[in-house]
């Protein structure tokens, strides 16, 4: 067992056991129970679904769950990159069966992929944002061109320089 360990509970498996609270799947025949689930490096999230998981090292949400899927092999097959899968596959486990280093190792990756969902997130914001102001500014400008004159307050402010002149010195 690892001697590693941090401040966030799910990234130990009783952490990600204890988020299952009325999970569907609890039959005797079911693979997708949360003990299996946990052990594969999910932690639930209803807030998505009833049935959606997330993985705490690469941030993948799965959901629409069947009972008889085993949730390591769909980890697998929708992350093969994961940090908790080539865990898994090297280890036989999470951070309970690794060195120090090992799990310190996969928490970079934890963090790498969170900021890597973090920055999308921001960037399509900002892309739909300049995507709606370069419609207005390409609007502004066409009936400029058509009128012979040109309005600035035809552009949108956000896009306007506020700016001040200097002094000359």
């Amino acid at each position: 067992m690892s001697e590693f360990a941090t401040d966030d509970p799910i990234t130990l498996l009783s952490g990600r056991l204890a988020t299952f609270k009325n999970w569907p799947y609890m039959g005797a025949k079911d693979k997708c129970i949360p003990q299996a689930l946990a052990e594969a490096g999910f932690y639930h999230r209803p807030d998505v679904s009833e049935d959606s998981v997330q993985c705490f090292l690469c941030q993948k949400i799965l959901g629409g769950w069947n009972p008889d899927e085993d949730p390591m092999q769909e980890h697998i097959s929708h992350c093969p990159d994961c940090a908790f899968v080539q865990l898994f596959e090297a280890h036989g486990g999470g951070y309970e069966k690794v060195s120090r280093k090992v799990a310190i190792e996969a928490e970079c990756a934890r963090f790498r992929a969170s900021f890597s969902r973090i920055f999308e997130e921001e960037i399509k914001k900002h892309q739909v944002w300049f995507e709606e102001n370069l419609e207005k500014l390409k609007e502004a400008v066409n009936s400029s061109l058509e009128t012979g004159k040109w309005q600035s307050s035809s552009i949108p402010s956000t896009t306007r320089s506020t700016t001040k002149k200097r002094p000359a010195r």
